[in-house]
């Protein structure tokens, strides 16, 4: 297991214990260091989902889209996140 996989699973484990809050800090560090990691910014995307922090949510998974295939559940969150926040804007 690699070192960025050993953080994925770590920060994984506070998202799935409801620990959002430190899992955003770890996950602005995270990122800071491996920015085009599409794991880290799924987990950005389904922390922020789960605190209704919808716009933070929207922009994190539609980043990780860009770098890994979003499963239908995260898409149908994207989705939500979308119609939460009124976007695309026009």
């Amino acid at each position: 297991m690699t070192r960025q996989d050993r953080i994925v699973h770590s920060i994984s484990r506070l998202v799935s214990k409801g620990l959002f809050a430190e899992a955003q800090t770890a996950l602005a560090s995270a990122l800071a260091r491996y920015p085009d990691n599409g794991p880290l910014w799924w987990l950005r995307g389904i922390a922020a989902y789960r605190r209704a922090d919808f716009d933070r949510a929207r922009r994190a998974l539609e980043h990780a889209g860009l770098l890994v295939p979003l499963d239908a559940r995260t898409q149908c969150l994207l989705a939500d996140a979308y119609a939460r926040t009124g976007y695309p804007r026009q």
